[in-house]
C-alpha cells in the first residue's frame, strides 16, 4: 500500500476531516428531516415504498458508524500514529455516492437529493484533481444505474431511459471539467514552488566559503 509524504498527508487529511464533519452535519439534517415527515405525513406519495422507519433508522445507524470509524481514523492520523493511505479519499467518496444512492431509493430519483451527487463529484474533483474526477464519475454512474434496476426492475425500460442519459451525461462534463481545472492549478502550484525555490537558491548567500 502506497504512503503519501508528510505534506501531503496534511493536506488530505485536512480535507477528509472537513468532510467528516460535514457528513455528521448532513446525517442529522436528513435523519431529522425524515423524522419530521414520518411524524407528520407518515410517507409522502412522491417517495418510494421503501420509505419508512425501519430503513430511516437503519441506514442513519449504518452511516453514523461508518462516519464514527473515518473520524476515529483521521484523528490517529492526526496524532502521527500512521499516515493516511493514499486510497483514502476514494473509499470515503465511495461511501458517499453509496449514501446517496440509498437515499435515491428511500425518496426516488425524482427526488432533491440527486443534486447532492453534483456536490460529491465537484468538491472532491475541486480538492483531488482527475484521477478522482474520474473515480467519481464511475462510481456515480454504477450506483445510480444500479438505483434504477433496483427501483423499475422488471418494468424498467431502455426506451424511457433517455432522460436518465442525459443525467449521467451531465455528472460527465461536470466532473471532467472541475477535475481539469484543479489539474491546471496543481500545475500552476507546482510551478510557483519551483520558481520559489530558485529564488531562495540565487539569494542565498554562498557559504562554502569562496570569494
Amino acid at each position: 500500500m502506497r504512503y503519501m509524504t508528510d505534506e501531503q498527508s496534511a493536506w488530505e487529511t485536512q480535507n477528509e476531516k472537513s468532510k467528516a464533519l460535514i457528513r455528521w452535519g448532513i446525517i442529522i439534517a436528513i435523519f431529522s428531516y425524515f423524522s419530521y415527515i414520518l411524524f407528520t405525513v407518515g410517507k409522502p406519495q412522491k417517495f418510494s415504498h421503501f420509505f419508512n422507519w425501519t430503513f430511516v433508522n437503519s441506514l442513519s445507524g449504518i452511516f453514523v458508524f461508518i462516519n464514527l470509524i473515518i473520524t476515529i481514523y483521521l484523528f490517529q492520523v492526526k496524532s502521527d500514529r500512521w499516515k493516511m493511505s493514499r486510497a483514502f479519499k476514494y473509499i470515503t467518496m465511495s461511501l458517499d455516492i453509496i449514501f446517496i444512492s440509498l437515499l435515491l431509493i428511500l425518496t426516488g430519483v425524482q427526488s432533491n437529493f440527486f443534486l447532492i451527487y453534483f456536490i460529491v463529484i465537484i468538491s472532491n474533483s475541486i480538492r483531488y484533481g482527475m484521477k478522482v474526477a474520474i473515480f467519481g464519475n464511475f462510481s456515480v454512474n454504477l450506483c445510480y444505474i444500479g438505483t434504477l434496476i433496483f427501483i423499475y426492475y422488471p418494468h424498467l425500460k431502455v426506451e424511457s431511459l433517455s432522460e436518465e442519459f442525459l443525467k449521467i451525461l451531465t455528472f460527465w462534463i461536470v466532473g471532467m471539467y472541475t477535475g481539469f481545472l484543479a489539474w491546471r492549478f496543481q500545475n500552476l502550484r507546482t510551478e510557483v514552488e519551483k520558481y520559489k525555490k530558485l529564488v531562495v537558491k540565487l539569494t542565498t548567500p554562498n557559504t562554502d566559503g569562496k570569494s
